[in-house]
């Protein structure tokens, strides 16, 4: 998981997300997945499965509004060492499921992680 650093948006500012990112033009959503993932954490990985959630958010700047819509893919970890590489990321960290549903993160967050939950090891969150 990946605690924001952007004091720009407060809302979003010191919140604990999901790695992840935008789509480039020309790049299919499993890529950039597999590339945010990897620019963000240093971590590679495969997307192997669109989930169903999703979660569509608007976040107040300073400047501006953006408006995010967010897919989740389950990645399957292929390798490398856990490390900071983004400078909109205080840091990132593997966490149990239980401590990442206690930790304060963007809306959807929670969603995705107990789909993963369920998906992987048949576990169920309330």
């Amino acid at each position: 998981m990946c605690q924001r650093d952007e004091p720009e948006c407060p809302g979003a500012h010191t919140k604990w997300e999901l790695p992840g990112g935008k789509v480039d033009i020309g790049e299919v959503a499993c890529q950039a997945v597999e590339r945010e993932i990897k620019e963000e954490t240093n971590i590679e990985c495969r997307a192997i499965k669109l989930l169903q959630y999703n979660h569509h958010s608007l976040w107040q700047y300073d400047e501006h509004q953006k408006s995010v819509l967010i897919f989740s893919y389950l990645c399957d970890y292929i390798g490398g060492d856990i490390r900071n590489s983004d400078k909109r990321v205080m840091q990132v960290k593997w966490q149990s499921i239980d401590i990442a549903l206690k930790l304060e993160s963007l809306p959807g967050t929670k969603e995705v992680i107990k789909e993963v939950a369920q998906e992987v090891e048949g576990l169920v969150y309330e």
